[in-house]
């Protein structure tokens, strides 16, 4: 600090920095190499990157300023207005020379009065600072060699086994090789950059999806935290300002850490199978057929194998709703809800369209729920142009103006508010393995050419069961009806709710068979 900076009178200042764009960075690449090392990338920067800045510009010990932290977001309230100062000039530079490609605003308030008020003002001021254009410099000439990719300028210090590479894409492969895993760590313990585990985390696309398998991206945020954010920082103002920090501190790591937990139940699961595998099968190279991309606060994105993805996203969401009640109820979020989305696809599916649509699922679910129930939507996409869910749902799942083939979003949990149970939608689909799939599959074709044919394929289908030879098949009639009813809440043997729009499970019931593993012995 400058002789002139020590002579002004030095107030407290909060800083506030969010990256943008997170998710679109990190899936701005179809290569799972680059995908993880940008996460990597995006973890590290609030964490290491962050902690080394400050200790630089004279903080001893950032946990003590820090007051919270995630993927690329963090909240500080620096002692003296310079240090502040000299921290937002400095900042945008290094995560440029960090993560290039990523762009991050910041937002500083000086700390007049209640620093939780300051908190609502840099928060309140951040939006426009991400209306700020970002420039890229230094600004590529026109005969600049560009990465055949990315498009963007080249630089010999990254070069690969393709050519050189662009400095974003350079860093975010150099980050994926380097062995640390940070998000893994941070959700599964040391033991996930141990040595002897850290190979087998899948670093291709093939190591999660083989020729039997596709791949699913999950995403999921909580219902109105950001609500109950701001109601908190309003009632803590009644508090000293460190009893007041200490419990918004409390609470954000209240917050991050159910998270941490739910999905690391969630994976426990699966990595237990693994394990089973690699030991029946004697291949000690066996990959973790899933990888964690985000995992910040209350949302979360992972790409997973895809016949594991229903399994884990159900975990996962029953999981964050019960521990953050349960962790953080006092502070308001005893009925905290989450919603997420699933969207299924092939392993040379677009990351980028498939992320975008998973999130634009995730908000419309947000909202079909009223942001009361913790649900989840999901669709298996095999165009290449998804675009937006409400796209996708005119182009593939609209009959008309009064039939859907589809029943999303499904509640995690009982049914409730007319809205379908994911429980009662996996039990029709376990029913499914144990009929012919051609005339089911046919019902469901015969409804794009006419709802009335639909019908009448769907009473045919019942007749045949019930006149079948085969007495598992024919036994198997009235627990057909009985699944439909209970997703449907129609007591007539149809296949349409009894309210319009008239909706259906029986394509999503053989979706999601088409991406599961059998029941069956």
């Amino acid at each position: 600090m400058s002789a002139s900076d020590q002579a002004k009178p030095q107030c407290p200042c909060l800083v506030v920095f969010a990256a943008q764009g997170i998710q679109t960075y990190i899936l701005r690449s179809d290569k799972l190499r680059e995908i993880v090392g940008a996460s990597e990338l995006v973890e590290s920067m609030a964490s290491e990157l962050l902690d080394d800045t400050l200790r630089q510009i004279g903080i001893a010990d950032p946990n003590a300023i820090v007051l919270s932290r995630a993927a690329g977001t963090a909240r500080i309230l620096f002692p003296l207005e310079a240090q502040a100062c000299r921290f937002a000039l400095i900042w945008p530079l290094l995560v440029a020379r960090h993560a290039p490609g990523l762009t991050v605003s910041v937002a500083m308030v000086p700390v007049k009065g209640h620093p939780l008020a300051a908190i609502i003002a840099a928060d309140d001021l951040l939006p426009l600072r991400r209306a700020y254009a970002a420039v890229d410099l230094p600004e590529a000439g026109p005969f600049t060699e560009r990465h055949s990719r990315s498009g963007r300028p080249v630089a010999d210090e990254w070069k690969g086994e393709d050519g050189p590479a662009d400095h974003e894409t350079g860093r975010k492969r150099d980050s994926s090789e380097s062995g640390r895993y940070r998000l893994l760590g941070k959700i599964l313990g040391p033991e996930a950059s141990a040595t002897e585990v850290w190979r087998l985390w899948p670093l291709e696309m093939e190591d999660i999806a083989d020729e039997h398998n596709g791949l699913a991206i999950f995403h999921a945020d909580g219902n109105g935290l950001g609500k109950s954010v701001i109601a908190l920082l309003h009632a803590l103002q009644d508090k000293p300002a460190d009893e007041a920090l200490e419990h918004y501190r409390d609470f954000c790591r209240g917050v991050e850490e159910s998270t941490v937990e739910a999905l690391k139940c969630a994976l426990d699961e699966i990595m237990a199978e693994t394990r089973q595998r690699r030991e029946s099968t004697k291949n000690s190279q066996l990959k973790f057929p899933f990888r964690p991309l985000v995992c910040a606060g209350d949302d979360v994105t992972v790409i997973l194998r895809d016949k594991d993805a229903m399994p884990f996203a159900e975990t996962f969401l029953a999981a964050i709703q019960t521990k953050v009640r349960h962790r953080l109820s006092a502070q308001g979020l005893d009925q905290f809800t989450a919603c997420g989305a699933l969207v299924y696809m092939r392993p040379k599916f677009p990351f980028a369209d498939a992320y975008s649509l998973s999130e634009s699922m995730c908000n419309e679910t947000k909202r079909a729920v009223d942001r009361k129930h913790t649900a989840l939507s999901f669709v298996r996409v095999a165009s290449s142009l998804p675009g937006e869910y409400s796209d996708f749902i005119e182009r593939e799942r609209k009959l008309d103006e009064n039939h859907l083939l589809t029943m999303n979003p499904y509640l995690v949990g009982t049914a409730a508010d007319g809205h379908p149970s994911l429980k009662d939608l996996r039990d029709l689909e376990k029913l499914t393995w144990k009929l012919p799939r051609g005339a089911l599959r046919e019902t469901v074709a015969s409804a794009y050419r006419s709802v009335a044919e639909a019908d009448t394929g769907f009473n045919r289908f019942l007749q045949v069961l019930e006149s079948s030879d085969k007495s598992r098949q024919h036994a198997l009639k009235p627990d057909i009806l009985a699944a439909f009813r209970k997703l449907t809440g129609n007591p007539a043997d149809s296949l349409w709710t009894a309210k319009s729009p008239h909706r259906t499970p029986l394509y999503d019931a053989l979706e999601l068979k088409a991406v599961s593993a059998s029941p069956l012995p």
